[in-house]
């Protein structure tokens, strides 16, 4: 039984970091190679994928440095961010559905476009 359970945390470990090594490469060279500043969404797929990279490195913070003094304040920075990018994300498909709805565009739709609310 101590293998397996070995073998699980191996798995986890390696799973972590490999979140955490994506997500942070992403949130680089997105930040980097994109003009990501100049459109709301850009702006929100960069926010959106920093707060994803923070909650992956906080999990990986934990095997190495165990349950340090100010783990909760990160926890809690964390998940304000996840809740605030998320509702953010909601609003943006509401408004752009909002502007894209048939009575100001027209019933035909452009290649893609899917209705999604309303």
């Amino acid at each position: 039984m101590s293998q397996l359970h070995g073998f699980w945390l191996a798995f986890y470990n390696i799973a972590i970091y490999a979140c955490v090594l994506g997500s942070l490469s992403f949130v680089v060279l997105y930040g980097l190679f994109v003009r990501w500043w100049q459109t709301e969404e850009g702006r929100h797929l960069f926010s959106y994928s920093l707060a994803v990279a923070d909650a992956f490195m906080l999990l990986g913070l934990r095997p190495i440095f165990g349950d340090f003094s100010w783990r909760p304040v990160l926890v809690l920075f964390c998940l304000t961010s996840l809740v605030a990018v998320i509702w953010w994300r909601l609003s943006l498909l509401i408004r752009r559905q909002w502007r894209n709805r048939p009575s100001q565009r027209g019933p035909e739709r452009g290649p893609g476009e899917e209705k999604i609310l309303g």
